[in-house]
C-alpha cells in the first residue's frame, strides 16, 4: 500500500454459485453466506438485461433488510447518495433518474410489505430473493471484457492446430467489445451495451459433451485467449456442428482460461479431454 497508495481487501466466496442450487435449511450459516454473496454479485450485474425484474429484487431485498432500511422508507430517501447503490447496480443507475428508481422499490416495496407475512422465517425470504436472481442470465457467472480478433500474432498462438474456419461472435455492426462469460455450464459471449431489450446473448457454447455447440479447447497467452468450438458454419450449414475458432483480445484472458479449466475439474470431465491440453499451453504461455 505504501508502495502503490492503494488498500486491498480479502474477498471470501465460492467459485460458483448454480442456477439450480437452493438455500439449506440445515445450514444457516452456509444459507447467509450464499445469498451475501448472491447479492454482492447482483450489485455488480454487468448488464441491463431485464429492468423490470432487477428493480423487483432490490425492492425485495429492501424487504429482506427492512429493520435496516425502515428509516429510509419512512422519510422517503431511499435515494439517498450510498444507499440506494446497496439494493441497485450501477449498470441500472447509469442514464436514469435515481429518484425515479427509488420510487418505483419504494411503491414495490409497499404492496409487497401488504401480501407478504413479516414474521415469515428469514431463510424463506431469502429464498425467494435468490429465486428471482436466478432468472437473470449471468448469475453465477464470472465475466471480463473481451474483443474479437480473426489474426492471433504467432508469439501468442495457444492452440497451434486451431481449426482455419472463424465462429464470428456476432455478423451485426456495433459495439465490438462482449463480456466473455464463465459459468458452470459454459462458456457465453455477451454485449456490453443495448440489453434492455431482447438477449444480451449473441453466443453460447457447453461443457457437456453431449451439446452440438460446445467448447472443445482453449488457452491463453498473456491477452489473447483462443478457444476451439463446435458450431454451425453459416457457409456450409448442411454440415452441421463442425470445429471452428475464436481468439479475442482481454486483458484477463489468462483468467478466463483459469476459470474455465476450474469448471472443467469441478464437473468431473476427463482429464484426456483436449480442452485440458488447451489450459497446459496457457499455463507455459
Amino acid at each position: 500500500q505504501e508502495a502503490t497508495g492503494r488498500g486491498s481487501k480479502l474477498l471470501f466466496k465460492r467459485k460458483f454459485l448454480r442456477v439450480d442450487e437452493f438455500l439449506h435449511p440445515g445450514d444457516l450459516a452456509h444459507a447467509n453466506l450464499t445469498y451475501r454473496q448472491a447479492v454482492w454479485d447482483f450489485l455488480r450485474y454487468p448488464v441491463d438485461e431485464d429492468t423490470k425484474l432487477l428493480l423487483d429484487i432490490s425492492s425485495r431485498i429492501v424487504w429482506v433488510e427492512r429493520d435496516y432500511f425502515a428509516e429510509y422508507v419512512s422519510e422517503g430517501t431511499l435515494d439517498s447518495e450510498g444507499v440506494l447503490e446497496q439494493v441497485v447496480s450501477d449498470t441500472v443507475l447509469r442514464g436514469r433518474n435515481r429518484s425515479k428508481v427509488a420510487q418505483h422499490i419504494l411503491d414495490q416495496y409497499r404492496r409487497l410489505s401488504e401480501n407478504l407475512d413479516p414474521t415469515e422465517h428469514r431463510l424463506v425470504t431469502m429464498s425467494r430473493v435468490l429465486s428471482l436472481m436466478q432468472r437473470l442470465r449471468l448469475f453465477g457467472s464470472f465475466y471480463w471484457l473481451s474483443r474479437e480478433i480473426f489474426d492471433v500474432p504467432a508469439e501468442k498462438v495457444s492452440i497451434p492446430d486451431a481449426p482455419k474456419a472463424i465462429c464470428r461472435i456476432d455478423f451485426q455492426a456495433g459495439d465490438p467489445e462482449y463480456y466473455v462469460v464463465v459459468d458452470y455450464f459454459g462458456v457465453r459471449f455477451v454485449r456490453t451495451t443495448g440489453t434492455a431489450h431482447g438477449s444480451p446473448i449473441r453466443k453460447s457454447f457447453y461443457f457437456s459433451e453431449d451439446a452440438s455447440e460446445r467448447v472443445v479447447q482453449w488457452g491463453a497467452v498473456q491477452n489473447i485467449l483462443q478457444m476451439t468450438v463446435t458450431a454451425i458454419n453459416p457457409a456450409q450449414p448442411q454440415g452441421g456442428a463442425v470445429p471452428m475458432s475464436i481468439a479475442v483480445v482481454s486483458t484477463a484472458a489468462v483468467d478466463v482460461s483459469y476459470a474455465m479449466h476450474v469448471v472443467h475439474s469441478m464437473r468431473g470431465l476427463s482429464k484426456r479431454h483436449p480442452a485440458a491440453a488447451g489450459v497446459g499451453q496457457a499455463a507455459a504461455g
